[in-house]
């Protein structure tokens, strides 16, 4: 832990402590050419780019999916912050807390776990930077297998980033945490559920009800992670018919007649199809 945190305090050169003398005292803004003043800011960028590549090496491996308790999880939570935290120096870990709960790394995570439909040169070109790290090392020489085509040739992959920016699952709950966080309102526009053929009969009300009961628990089962009134956002409704068979086979329910709902299907089916061919006959 603490080592991992030495090396990421000499990604780049640290400014030098206010005691110290400088042979050649440094020079104002105003003092400097535009071409020093480009310089210096692309050494500035350089050594946060070598910084934060330092801090979020192989994040994958730290996106997790949330606990369950979380009813509608943040970007945050599927970030293992404990784990992370561990790598560095425990001197470290006051500012490491504050930046996760920071809207910049915020913004970071959700790029990474609902990434737009085009692929972005930054994402990618952080990335790169981190495998470009990972094969600079030892172990990483010997044993990864990353690609940097942006950084070798300058030239944007039609394909995006060419390893896995979230771990399956996470991604596969993170977009389901989503939907389920939407308004009450527009979900309604989604959630609709139409249940055809359901064949419960107008004499049926408990199996009526017990079906709809069963809908509206797997559709809760399904918003793990909402706080979605599922009263309000789900609509059943059953659609009960008349059973000229039950009707007719009522008599015989109290004597537990063998297969008694085959019996007044097929009764059912007969007469719809006496209908149905009577109408064609007239016609």
């Amino acid at each position: 832990g603490s080592g991992r945190g030495r090396r990421m305090a000499t990604a780049f050169s640290m400014a030098p402590p206010p005691d110290m003398a400088l042979e050649t005292p440094a020079g104002s803004l105003a003092e400097m050419s535009e071409a020093e003043v480009a310089a210096a800011v692309s050494r500035i960028k350089a050594g946060f780019l070598r910084f934060f590549v330092s801090m979020m090496v192989r994040y994958q491996e730290l996106l997790v999916v949330p606990s369950s308790t979380i009813k509608q999880p943040a970007a945050v939570d599927f970030f293992d912050e404990r784990r992370w935290i561990a790598r560095f120096g425990s001197e470290s870990r006051e500012w490491l807390e504050m930046f996760c709960r920071s809207q910049t790394f915020t913004q970071w995570l959700e790029a990474r776990l609902a990434p737009s439909a085009e692929p972005e040169l930054e994402i990618v070109f952080f990335n790169e930077q981190i495998d470009a790290k990972i094969m600079r090392s030892t172990k990483g020489r010997l044993l990864a297998k990353h690609t940097t085509p942006l950084l070798s040739t300058g030239v944007m992959p039609s394909g995006g980033y060419g390893g896995s920016l979230v771990p399956p699952q996470v991604r596969t709950v993170y977009n389901a945490s989503m939907i389920a966080a939407r308004p009450v309102q527009a979900q309604q526009q989604v959630a609709l559920l139409l249940v055809l053929a359901s064949g419960v009969a107008q004499r049926e009300p408990a199996e009526a009800a017990d079906f709809a009961a069963r809908l509206t628990q797997e559709f809760s089962r399904q918003l793990l992670w909402s706080r979605v009134n599922v009263a309000a956002a789900l609509r059943v409704h059953v659609c009960a018919w008349p059973s000229e068979g039950a009707e007719q086979l009522a008599p015989f329910a109290a004597y537990g007649l063998d297969n008694l709902a085959a019996r007044e299907a097929m009764f059912d089916l007969t007469r719809f199809a006496a209908e149905a061919g009577g109408d064609g006959g007239g016609g």
